[in-house]
């Protein structure tokens, strides 16, 4: 369990980490003359190809025409020197329009043909002429010198305000309709079941795609771009976390209305009293420790100086120190997010002794008491101090012997380092993305095919961490028949499936997004003979 919990945090930041060049730098094709890239955020810049012009001499036309100067930088194309200039031109308005002074175009058409990439979604105004588009901005060639102005249109805030109702209220009635089919079915309850927590597993998948193409097409930038920039100043850090943010709300809202679906009818097959209002704050919880790693690797990221930025090794030692960190606070995150409490029976001394008895020193045993239902389970975890969580069902309802059985399979992962090798993997993958992507330009695919990679890469990650997961599981396993025999471990893992409601033969790809296999494979497996040489 916190395995799995750890794990899924690193994947989200490797997936952001992967997503954020494209939402920070975006490529343009630069025009000859004066190129303007109007942002509502105030983060313009302006290009000047020129053949007989100095830097001091841009420094002072801007001056000049009362523009601001926040850096200048200078590069060669053939026999043009090219000035990009970092300033800021247009004017809020409100915040869903924006003015750019005609006489500012005036003075930059001294230099040229004056040339302005405007954010798509815009209703546009003034003497200008649309040249061409792409995925995020259209280019319009300056006519006339009059003020040019631009405001959203306002479809598009209806559409924005149609994602944050159409899918929530989609997902609930889809969640509804579907474990209402189950729980009407002649399956058995343990079916039942299976089938709605695979509602639960694989409906993110669809609904993120949904969300992220649907922010894409509307799009989302321009609406963000334009609303934030006109209450804050540009920040880089603010401003990727905020739209990122933007998405895992709308995101948490769905998956709140798909769980709020299915939820009464989980609790009939269950037979037991789940508050929803307990359920919810649990879940809200849970993604936001899976986040909060991903904020915090993201704001490093977009803090460290450009050079550091760009330095390769660099980045990936930062990684793997990441990834130690996070896997050594852990244990007190978990316990925050879950109100873990200290076990204050004597089986937490004697829970102690039995770790420590084969080869494993816990700092504490703790018991999870934030859960919504019941659920009998165990975990460790931590790198320098190491801690046993216990749900308080699984105390309740199995013997001291079946607890130590099942604190056996999790000593087992700490003997043979599954988390060192887990992370190693994490960090691994992230080499190879890092060093791949030097050979891809992926500012030049568009958003979509960008999209289609990105999907891929997440589904080669999972799956291949999944069997490794799997395999892992099945280590910890022969580890626990070592020390506890295998009758009584092979009665604990009855035991689970039996508490837990679970059906004992589950799907390999169910099997590799809980990162574990199904019991039935388990037993099987520790059945026979010589299973694991």
């Amino acid at each position: 369990m916190i395995t799995k919990i750890r794990v899924t945090a690193t994947v989200i930041a490797i997936l952001i980490l992967i997503l954020c060049p494209i939402v920070v730098n975006a490529k343009l094709t630069p025009k000859e003359g004066v190129t303007i890239y109007e942002y509502p955020t105030d983060n313009d810049f302006i290009k000047i190809y020129a053949k007989n012009l100095t830097k001091a001499e841009v420094v002072e036309l801007f001056k000049s025409i009362g523009l601001p100067v926040k850096s200048v930088e200078v590069s060669k194309e053939d026999e043009y020197t090219i000035f990009t200039i970092h300033t800021s031109i247009g004017e809020k308005v409100s915040p869903f329009k924006r003015r750019i002074d005609g006489k500012i175009l005036a003075e930059l058409s001294k230099l040229g043909d004056v040339y302005i990439y405007i954010d798509k979604g815009c209703t546009v105004k003034g003497d200008i002429q649309l040249v061409e588009s792409d995925y995020f901005q259209d280019l319009y060639k300056v006519k006339g010198y009059s003020d040019i102005t631009y405001e959203l249109e306002k479809s598009l805030l209806i559409e924005l305000e149609a994602i944050f109702v159409i899918i929530p209220t989609l997902s609930f009635f889809l969640s509804r309709y579907y474990a209402k089919k189950v729980l009407s079915s002649s399956l058995s309850k343990e079916e039942k079941l299976y089938k709605i927590r695979k509602l639960a597993i694989f409906i993110p998948i669809p609904i993120a795609l949904i969300l992220a193409y649907l922010m894409l097409f509307l799009n989302f930038v321009t609406i963000y771009d334009m609303i934030i920039g006109y209450f804050f100043k540009y920040n880089e850090t603010l401003f990727v976390i905020g739209f990122l943010g933007a998405w895992i709300i709308i995101y948490i809202v769905s998956m709140i209305f798909v769980m709020i679906g299915y939820l009464p009818y989980y609790k009939a097959l269950k037979r037991e009293e789940i508050e929803t209002k307990k359920a919810t704050k649990y879940n809200v919880l849970v993604v936001l420790m899976l986040i909060l790693p991903t904020v915090i690797w993201v704001i490093l990221v977009l803090n460290l100086p450009k050079t550091l930025k760009s330095n390769t090794e660099f980045i990936v030692l930062i990684f793997a120190i990441f990834m130690l960190v996070l896997m050594s606070v852990s244990p007190n995150v978990f316990s925050l997010f879950h109100r873990a409490e200290s076990l204050k029976t004597p089986l937490r001394d004697e829970i102690i002794e039995f770790c420590k008895k084969n080869g494993v020193r816990v700092s504490d045993v703790k018991v999870l008491k934030g859960l919504p239902e019941k659920v009998a389970n165990a975990g460790v975890s931590g790198i320098l101090h190491k801690y046993v969580f216990l749900t308080e069902y699984l105390i309740d309802k199995f013997s001291k012997e079946e607890i130590m059985a099942v604190i056996a399979h999790e000593i087992g992962h700490l003997k043979e380092k599954h988390n060192l090798i887990s992370g190693i993997y994490s960090i691994t993958f992230f080499v190879v993305w890092i060093y791949a992507s030097k050979f891809v330009d992926l500012s030049s695919l568009n958003p979509y095919e960008f999209m289609a990679l990105w999907l891929a890469i997440v589904l080669v990650f999972i799956l291949m961490l999944g069997r490794i997961m799997v395999y892992l599981e099945f280590r910890a396993d022969k580890y626990a028949v070592k020390v506890v025999g295998k009758d009584l471990y092979i009665r604990a893992l009855s035991k689970l499936a039996e508490a837990n409601v679970m059906k004992r033969k589950t799907g390999k790809l169910y099997n590799i997004f809980t990162l574990h296999p199904s019991i039935e494979e388990r037993i099987r497996k520790l059945s026979e003979e010589n299973s694991f040489s």
